[in-house]
């Protein structure tokens, strides 16, 4: 699950961990340990051994809904599991979902409700929100105390206020895919109008959550424009796995239904390398940066083609390929002073300034520096003319080092 989740986002210094199934032995001893040494019946105990095949995880389902089904309960006179005369009728499901799904069956529909509700949002929920989407007349508060009884939900958090987490990502999974498809839109819906509300000071914050569920409830005007605004967080996005993943989610939301009708330039705009380059999952970037030149080559938009070039000198830039960003950003740098974009000219001039200097090509990276700083003034453009005056410093530094070594700190 979680490598179909990320694929195409490794991370370049991960390891994969691949764990082997537990042993029909350990499998036996953990049974034992859940319940703390409660007799099971022999044929229960063999179905779930059979069941389970060794996940660790299912087995805990399997127990639980024992619990909640009145198989197993605790007696508090001796602090001992047991099972009860249900357990000798008790039938577990084949699979995994199964199990969870046949414990959501036994909550009340009121409480299933609210599940449901928390599921759209997602695996983390703020109470805020999941308040703005129930019915007034629910008692959420008992609702949410029930859920965290049957160990389906956990409490995040209480301050600065309270998050509520489900405990296992598949079980919202498995909850989630069973809503049905125009209730899910609705409540995707009601999500994000809650949020809107709720966070309206920071709404640049909530961008990336925000096109996710209005992609999903298909309100594709209010998706595009959280999914552009949240392009522009890229920092931000980066440095939040599961803001990257849901703004992934969005976007692919958004070239699956809306395809060749969407504006190829607004397509190679938001391609993801940029992002993928800040979290270091730099196999995705380079596919999403390669898209983005594609896409704007075949439509002959010098803009677009000059911002995928950009893109791919700071990919070239993050992998220390210093000769291959000077080449993209040289060819940028010229696109942007054809069609008469100084902004994203002076950007590309301070991709190239940065690798020169890292190549140990300080007089040049110098001269770029001052066409940068030039540049800035002429177009009173003062991102620029930064980018300009800190890339000189940083140039000058590395001259004073390699003509003192050891005397600059």
């Amino acid at each position: 699950m979680l490598r179909h989740s990320t694929a195409g986002m490794r991370l370049s210094r991960s390891v994969e961990i691949s764990l082997a199934p537990l042993s029909e032995h350990h499998s036996a001893r953990l049974i034992l340990n859940l319940l703390e040494g409660a007799d099971i019946p022999e044929k229960l105990q063999d179905s779930m051994l059979s069941r389970a095949d060794g996940n660790p995880y299912f087995i805990e389902e399997i127990i639980q809904s024992l619990v909640d089904m009145g198989a197993a309960r605790f007696d508090r006179a001796t602090g001992r599991w047991i099972a009860s005369e249900r357990a000798e009728s008790a039938v577990i499901p084949g699979s995994l979902q199964g199990v969870i799904m046949g414990r959501m069956d036994l909550l009340d529909e009121d409480v299933k409700r609210v599940l449901r509700a928390a599921a759209v949002i997602g695996r983390s929920f703020l109470y805020r929100v999941l308040r703005a989407i129930c019915h007034p007349n629910d008692d959420l508060d008992s609702r949410l105390d029930r859920l965290q009884e049957t160990n389906i939900i956990v409490e995040k958090q209480r301050h600065p206020e309270p998050e509520y987490l489900f405990r296992h990502a598949l079980a919202q999974e498995v909850l989630y895919g069973s809503i049905l498809v125009r209730a899910r839109k609705e409540l995707h819906a009601g999500v994000g109008q809650a949020i809107e509300k709720l966070f309206s000071d920071r709404s640049d914050e909530f961008a990336g959550l925000l096109s996710y569920h209005y992609a999903q409830a298909e309100n594709w005007e209010k998706a595009r424009e959280y999914l552009f605004r949240a392009g522009d967080q890229a920092e931000r996005i980066a440095a939040d796995d599961e803001a990257l993943l849901l703004y992934q989610q969005a976007l692919s939301a958004h070239e699956r239904v809306l395809g060749d009708t969407w504006d190829p330039v607004e397509r190679a705009s938001l391609a993801l390398g940029t992002i993928f380059d800040l979290f270091a999952l730099f196999r995705g970037a380079a596919h999403y940066h390669s898209r983005a030149l594609t896409i704007a080559q075949s439509i002959g938009h010098q803009g677009a083609v000059g911002l995928a070039q950009t893109g791919l000198a700071f990919h070239e830039n993050c992998l220390g390929n210093w000769a291959r960003a000077i080449n993209r950003a040289s060819l940028s740098a010229k696109i942007f002073q054809d069609t008469g974009d100084l902004h994203s000219q002076g950007f590309a001039i301070y991709m190239k300034a940065v690798a020169l200097s890292h190549e140990g090509k300080l007089s040049l990276a110098l001269n770029e520096v001052d066409q940068l700083v030039h540049l800035g003034k002429e177009g009173s453009d003062p991102q620029v003319l930064c980018w300009g005056l800190s890339t000189k410093a940083f140039v000058l530094r590395m001259s004073a080092t390699d003509l003192y070594p050891g005397t600059v700190q």
